[in-house]
């Protein structure tokens, strides 16, 4: 029995799509198992915690990627429809709040599973990736600043 090209991409999309539910962020599992010092237990309990958040924001990445298809397109209108823009930027505004209070939800479960002394590794960590941020935003920032 032959399958078209198709029909086995059609296949493979569907197989490696359920994949990105089963391991949302394996790099970042990794590195917390090698920097925290993770049991096996804990990795499991936090890979848990990190596929149901990922399935949890799911939807409403996909509404984001909606939406801000909508807003491009009435940006990019001839005319400003601003009772429109201000719906879809309310719309916006709630699935990021959405998004915000899964993870935290996930992060402070994580930080459960955590002994005190990894609660303190996993802050530290927080606090260099918080400043690499900021720094990054900075420089940023000052590049646009530079081009105008």
């Amino acid at each position: 029995m032959k399958l078209s090209l198709k029909a086995v991409l059609a296949t493979l999309m569907v197989a490696l799509s359920g994949l990105s539910f089963a391991n949302p962020n394996p790099e970042k599992l990794a590195m917390m198992k090698d920097v925290l010092d993770l049991s096996a237990d804990q990795v499991t309990a936090i890979g848990t915690i990190m596929n149901t958040s990922a399935e949890k924001a799911h939807p409403h990445r996909e509404t984001m990627k909606s939406l801000k298809q909508q807003m491009k397109q009435l940006a990019e209108a001839d005319e400003v429809d601003r009772k429109q823009i201000k719906s879809v930027a309310t719309q916006m505004a709630d699935q990021k709040t959405e998004l915000m209070l899964i993870h935290l939800a996930a992060k402070k479960e994580m930080k459960a599973q955590l002994s005190a002394e990894q609660q303190a590794k996993f802050e530290k960590l927080e606090q260099h990736k918080k400043h690499k941020r900021e720094k990054r935003m900075k420089r940023w920032h000052h590049d646009d600043e530079d081009g105008e």
